[in-house]
């Protein structure tokens, strides 16, 4: 901060030129306060001074992960991650391995600088403030280095679009709650969308595609990103797809990871391309504009386009898959699971695109039933 001033007013005169010399001083106390480490998730949740927020007295032998910042005040935001836009991004102490799901055990990874305890929450009820019920570790000790931990998740509402934020806190003494002061450590704050397999913040098809392409053994295997010269912590990209891959924790890459992001995650089936739950005619329709059908170029497809299966194109076998789980909505009511695979289909078709023959749409559809039936 610079500080300086003029020492004799009285001797300025309008039209004179005055050259002003001043200097740096380190440490300055701001009117607002010292600066300590703040989080950023919606003020609901207590992170500005006003609503008593989580902060921390910045003491850089112990922080999580490798980066701390200092603020006078919360930066709260929808994303929780304001903080990370304003200053350097220093939220990287804390990833999570597992999806989070209802009735479950998720795992996470935390990165202490030095031996601690740590206090977290997550808002499984989506109520905008950390419960006691949201606790999901009290005081748990750390030592330098990443340590992995688990917890057990309530039957909370599983809704792909709707986020759950988490707040981590790290200090020699622990015992702390969502808010008020802390005389060391860090404290981070996430929002959580389980469904979000790319880390877009936002869950739609092209998420599908990266755990498919995961499945398929496509993609890159790490990419690392924030590593520090000093040390041999990395944190992993959120698109490490052999993290987000697999999503079911069996240990392996297979087609049952996107069978579980789908139905598990997405709450949805294969077939649903426009993410709303249910595989109709709009899916069907969605698909068959895009003129990817057995357009045998490598790569033209995705999740959106007909691709289940993420070999990059749309054919008849995407449509099996679609088909084979039984869960195509007609429109007054599921299809009945007695119902045949060929029938499955015809009906699917004939109430998209008519009885005749007609149209290249209609053309279309009759070669592709053709290619399996």
């Amino acid at each position: 901060m610079a500080r300086f001033g003029i020492v004799d007013p009285s001797t300025m005169e309008v039209g004179r030129v005055f050259h002003v010399t001043f200097d740096f001083a380190d440490n300055v106390t701001n009117a607002e306060g010292p600066q300590n480490d703040w989080g950023d998730a919606p003020d609901t949740y207590g992170t500005t001074l006003a609503n008593n927020g989580a902060r921390h007295s910045i003491d850089k032998s112990l922080i999580l992960g490798l980066e701390i910042d200092r603020d006078r005040n919360g930066k709260p935001s929808v994303g929780a991650d304001r903080d990370d836009v304003v200053n350097r991004d220093d939220e990287d102490g804390v990833r999570f391995i597992t999806p989070i799901l209802p009735n479950s055990t998720a795992t996470v990874e935390v990165y202490s600088s030095g031996e601690g305890k740590l206090d977290a929450w997550i808002d499984f009820g989506r109520d905008g403030n950390f419960d006691a019920a949201d606790q999901i570790f009290t005081s748990v000790a750390v030592v330098p280095g990443v340590k992995t931990l688990q917890f057990n998740t309530p039957g909370f509402a599983n809704n792909p679009q709707s986020p759950l934020y988490a707040r981590f806190r790290l200090s020699s003494a622990g015992g702390l709650s969502p808010r008020g002061p802390a005389n060391d450590g860090e404290v981070e704050d996430y929002r959580i969308l389980t469904g979000d397999a790319n880390g877009d913040n936002q869950v739609d098809a092209a998420d599908v595609d990266v755990v498919m392409r995961a499945a398929r053994g496509e993609g890159n295997a790490f990419i690392y990103t924030n590593s520090d010269r000093d040390t041999s912590f990395f944190d992993v990209h959120t698109d490490d797809v052999h993290i987000v891959g697999d999503v079911n924790s069996d240990g392996s890459l297979d087609q049952d990871d996107v069978q579980f992001f789908l139905n598990n995650i997405l709450q949805t089936t294969p077939g649903d391309v426009d993410l709303n739950g249910r595989f109709d005619s709009g899916d069907l329709v969605k698909m068959f504009t895009t003129a990817r059908y057995e357009n045998n170029i490598p790569g033209s497809a995705t999740f959106a386009d007909g691709d289940m299966d993420g070999n990059g194109l749309f054919d008849s076998s995407d449509l099996v898959k679609m088909f084979s789980e039984g869960r195509y909505d007609s429109g007054a009511s599921p299809i009945d699971q007695s119902i045949s695979l060929k029938n499955n289909i015809d009906a699917a078709i004939d109430q998209l695109f008519g009885d005749e023959d007609e149209g290249v749409n209609r053309k279309v559809s009759s070669k592709s039933r053709g290619a399996w039936l």
